[in-house]
Formats: C-alpha cells, sequence, structure tokens
C-alpha cells in the first residue's frame, strides 16, 4: 500500500511539475489557444472586470499536463455529497459556487486585488469554508476577455499555488460559453 502512495504522489508531482512549466510564454494573439500558455498570455493582456453580478456558466479549459486531475478535482471532488457530481458555474449574487440540480455551496468572497500571477488587477475569489479555505488554499482569479465572457485560472495553495492553476471560463449564458469553446479553443460545441 505504501509503494502505491508513493507512486501516486510521485505521479503528482511530476504533473504538476510539468503543468507550471507549460504555463510558458506565448502571445496573447494566438487563437485556438493550442497550449496552457497561450491561455495564461490571454490571462495576462486581459483587464479585471468592473461589473460581475449574477450567475455565470461555467466550462474546464483543457490545457496543460493537469487538466485531466483539474477536471476530477472540480467534478468529482470539489461538489459537496449533497450537491451532485458536476460543477456548473458561480452565483456572484449569493458568493456560491452552481452544482447539479441548481444546488448552491462552496462559498467565497470577491473583490479586485492585485494577481498572484502578474501583480495586475484581477476579480479574485476567496474560498471561506474550512476544508476548501483554510486547508486547501483554494483562489480564482478572473478576467474579462470580453463583454460577458471571463477567463479564470483557479488554484490550490495544498498542489502548489496560482504557478500550478487549471484554467476555466465563466460565461454569461450557455450560448456565450459554447461560442468561447469554439472561438479560443477550437472545439466543437
Amino acid at each position: 500500500l505504501m509503494l502505491v502512495a508513493e507512486a501516486v504522489f510521485c505521479l503528482a508531482l511530476g504533473t504538476s511539475v510539468i503543468n507550471v512549466i507549460q504555463n510558458g510564454h506565448r502571445s496573447a494573439s494566438t487563437s485556438p489557444w493550442l497550449r496552457k500558455g497561450d491561455v495564461i498570455a490571454a490571462f495576462q493582456a486581459a483587464e479585471a472586470p468592473t461589473d460581475v453580478q449574477g450567475r455565470y456558466v461555467g466550462g474546464l479549459i483543457f490545457r496543460g499536463a493537469a487538466a485531466p486531475t483539474s477536471a476530477i478535482v472540480t467534478h468529482v471532488l470539489f461538489p459537496p455529497v449533497t450537491a451532485g457530481k458536476r460543477w456548473l458555474g458561480k452565483d456572484f449574487a449569493s458568493g456560491l459556487n452552481v452544482f447539479d440540480g441548481d444546488r448552491l455551496a462552496r462559498p467565497f468572497d470577491a473583490a479586485v486585488a492585485p494577481s498572484v500571477r502578474d501583480g495586475k488587477d484581477a476579480l479574485v475569489l476567496t474560498y471561506t469554508g474550512a476544508v476548501w479555505g483554510r486547508t486547501v488554499g483554494m483562489r480564482d482569479e478572473l478576467r474579462q476577455l470580453e463583454p460577458g465572457l471571463l477567463l479564470g485560472l483557479g488554484s490550490m495553495r495544498l498542489t502548489g499555488g496560482f504557478r500550478n492553476s487549471a484554467p476555466f471560463f465563466l460565461a454569461v449564458d450557455q450560448p456565450t460559453l459554447d461560442a468561447a469553446m469554439r472561438t479560443y479553443l477550437g472545439e466543437p460545441t
């Protein structure tokens, strides 16, 4: 059992290191974003949103070595047992995440603050719960790509912090999210 645990730890550590290296230095104008470095460049070129209200639909950006792990954390570990098994977005009116069945859970505080990534302003979400806030140290940073579309980088202190971030979209509605997936990622919807 100890050997399996050590193997899993080494695999997770290696994946995290590769994910950090893939942050890279790319042009923000590259579209579609083929690499995680393209996403990071777009985040750094974007500005902090000025007016985020109501509910936003979320979608993971499957870029970087840690993308499969990020999907497991987001859709399996992050949702509370009572909230179904799929993260769907964020409700800024309540300061809660949205899960299957329109269930709200996992509180966050939102404030414009300097980004850990580059020091420019971002809408920073800090999680306030005992596990995801104080223990795991979850933090999201959001920048606006275009009206109604935010680019987020999520991180956990427990897994290396912001350098090992996972990208995602937040959109005002499903058609806007679908268009972002096609435009920025070249993915069919």
